[in-house]
């Protein structure tokens, strides 16, 4: 297949090398007229992925890009920025296409849709487990509400398991936000994007006859390690999205938790970690041996809900805040033995074990849209909030307190005094 590709199929990837080499396999079937492209972003993956994607043959052009592990959401845009086409579909490396996805797809752009999401069915050879039933239902669920006439699609119906968005649009709204997936982190860059899509006005269509079929291999331990990112992931995405998110249950949540086994986990998070190594090490066995009795159930949901409420307290806890404290520094810089400004300076060691300080203590930074938010409208905050400030502008703003606050992804402001740019 030859030619400018119409399509260009995005894969993020980590340690699924035969998985991956399926999904293109389904590619090299389908059933399209227009050319396309695939690029798989390899995410630090240690298991050969890119040498063997890179001695195969397809009937399509296939580019392999390898990165150090950063994430679902960096992968995709590194991705989207080496695609030639003018639609981009982003595909889960679990996901095996029917003959038919990129047609439909394009179909559905040229009849005018902005983005597209199709059926995401489990794969019959996926395990048999609960975890595999639990994606099974939710699935289905999905695929069903998304068919209903009249639904009007919203952004907690779109996921990249399957998506596909007009590459123009994709680069107007900024594409992924890499934040929520940084380091490897799982959870939420799609809902985040989906938000920016609906928000958008942008023509939202969902096509059951675009199906790829989810070979779900997620083990009980990777499974509740994701729990712990996705209860962080809520808490982030409900400080950049509040309005969006405030009718969605999971979030909704998190503005008051009322469960008095959440309020538990946020109150004790080490003691409750503690407590469950024991129970986690069983309900893995059990889990992942296939066994699917009451006791295993209730066991791993029990598991499964700890987890997130762990991932919500280490991201700074529910929007129920009442209180922002607002911390002030001057000079970052050794001032000792300067008879007026000593008192004004904090040297950089010193300033980067605070900021440190206040990080392991369980202090949440905020922005200063979450403090006009808590200051004009009476918006709630994270458990134990700070707002960073600096005084005066010294020139260690760009020296020392820029780097210092951009290594923990940190934001702040400082109070420049205009009239005197240059001075001592």
């Amino acid at each position: 297949m030859s030619g400018v590709p119409r399509v260009s199929v995005v894969v993020p990837t980590l340690q699924r090398r035969e998985l991956v080499r399926a999904l293109l396999d389904g590619l090299a079937r389908q059933d399209v007229v227009a050319p396309f492209e695939a690029i798989v972003v390899v995410d630090g993956s240690t298991d050969g992925t890119a040498k063997a994607l890179e001695a195969a043959s397809y009937p399509f052009d296939l580019a392999v890009i390898e990165q150090d592990r950063s994430g679902a959401a960096t992968a995709r845009n590194r991705g989207a920025e080496r695609a030639r086409g003018e639609v981009l579909l982003f595909l889960d490396d679990d996901m095996e296409p029917d003959d038919a996805l990129l047609k439909v797809h394009l179909e559905a752009h040229d009849d005018g849709a902005d983005v597209v999401v199709g059926a995401m069915p489990v794969h019959p050879d996926s395990p048999d487990s609960i975890l595999t039933e639990g994606v099974r239902e939710w699935a289905d669920e999905l695929a069903e509400r998304c068919a209903r006439p009249g639904y009007r699609l919203e952004a907690k119906d779109l996921f990249t398991g399957q998506l596909s968005v007009a590459r123009a649009l994709f680069e107007e709204l900024g594409g992924f936000d890499q934040r929520f997936t940084a380091g490897g982190t799982f959870g939420n860059e799609d809902v985040d994007f989906a938000h920016r899509v609906v928000e958008r006005g942008c023509s939202i269509v969902f096509r059951p006859d675009a199906v790829s079929r989810q070979r779900y291999v997620v083990t009980a331990r990777e499974l509740l390690e994701r729990a712990t990112q996705v209860g962080g992931a809520d808490v982030a995405a409900t400080r950049l999205h509040r309005e969006a998110v405030a009718g969605l249950r999971a979030w909704s949540l998190l503005e008051r938790p009322t469960s008095w086994r959440a309020r538990s986990v946020l109150a004790f998070p080490i003691a409750v970690r503690g407590m469950m190594v024991p129970l986690r090490a069983i309900a893995v066995v059990l889990v992942d041996r296939g066994l699917d009795d009451g006791i295993t159930r209730r066991l791993f949901a029990q598991l499964h809900f700890v987890h997130y409420w762990l991932g919500v307290a280490a991201a700074g806890g529910p929007l129920d805040g009442d209180v922002v404290r607002v911390l002030c520094w001057h000079a970052i810089a050794d001032l000792r033995g300067d008879p007026v400004l000593e008192a004004y300076g904090v040297p950089p060691a010193r300033f980067r074990r605070q900021l440190a300080t206040l990080l392991t203590a369980g202090w949440t930074p905020i922005t200063v849209d979450e403090l006009l938010g808590f200051v004009l409208r009476g918006d709630r905050v994270p458990r134990r909030s700070v707002f960073l400030t600096f005084d005066d502008g010294y020139e260690d703003l760009a020296t020392e307190v820029g780097p210092a606050l951009t290594e923990r992804g940190l934001g702040g402001v400082a109070f420049v005094v205009s009239s005197l740019l240059g001075a001592e």
